[in-house]
């Protein structure tokens, strides 16, 4: 596995811890925080694994 997808990986995988930890929270707006900002995290993944399959594409 390349380092780029590596990279890909573990962010995926601490935006899935997150989302366990978003749904501890013990408030509705914690909630809320924590889940906007794992949905940012998401949109930045997706974007970078979109960067490297259009590289590959070239």
């Amino acid at each position: 596995m390349n380092h780029q997808a590596e990279d890909l990986r573990k962010e995926s995988e601490e935006i899935n811890r997150g989302i366990d930890r978003a749904f501890a929270q013990r408030t509705p707006e914690q909630k809320q925080q924590e889940l906007a900002r794992l949905v940012e995290a998401a949109h930045r993944l997706l974007g970078q694994a979109q960067q490297m399959k259009d590289g590959e594409n070239k």
